[in-house]
């Protein structure tokens, strides 16, 4: 199964800047915070768990996936956490900005980065 690197970089792009665009969508106009601290999602986590995902998805196929994947996961968790701990976020926020981190580069690699 071969993909182009191209159709790669292009997922990684495309999944950063929808991702961005659906989480500011989401905080503006909100009472609870603003763009940049609080909001119905965790912006800094969904981030977190973007990069993870994507991590996943670029080195699925190679001898050191799980360790890159582990080690994306950790700092991901740990994103979140911080989040937390901060009182920047309730666990609900947190946890919908880690689900929509994780959906977001699933469905866009799914659409841009199929094997040929």
């Amino acid at each position: 199964d071969y993909v182009d690197a191209s159709a790669h970089l292009r997922a990684v792009a495309m999944s950063l800047v929808l991702l961005a665009i659906i989480i500011t969508a989401l905080k503006v106009g909100k009472p609870q915070g603003s763009v940049l601290y609080g909001g119905p999602v965790s912006g800094h986590t969904a981030f977190a768990f973007c990069f993870a995902t994507q991590v996943y998805l670029l080195v699925q196929q190679t001898s050191y996936a799980w360790l890159a994947t582990g080690m994306a996961v950790a700092v991901a968790v740990m994103v979140a956490q911080l989040r937390l701990h901060d009182r920047t976020h309730r666990v609900r926020t947190v946890l919908y900005g880690a689900g929509l981190g994780i959906l977001v580069p699933l469905l866009v690699f799914s659409l841009l980065a199929r094997p040929s």
